[in-house]
């Protein structure tokens, strides 16, 4: 948990790729995969004070 910026250093990745995670089109994309239980989400919070 934490800002996009934070999020993407942990797991190695650009923050441009978690934002993405958070859109419509990303989750459309997912649930259609053979197991998307195993996938990586990602989840926006609005209205939470960094």
């Amino acid at each position: 948990m934490g800002t996009k910026e934070e999020c993407a250093e942990d797991m190695g990745v650009q923050p441009e790729y978690i934002y993405w995670l958070t859109m419509p089109t990303a989750k459309r994309r997912l649930a259609s995969r053979k197991n998307p239980a195993k996938c990586t989400v990602a989840i926006k919070l609005e209205g939470v004070e960094e």
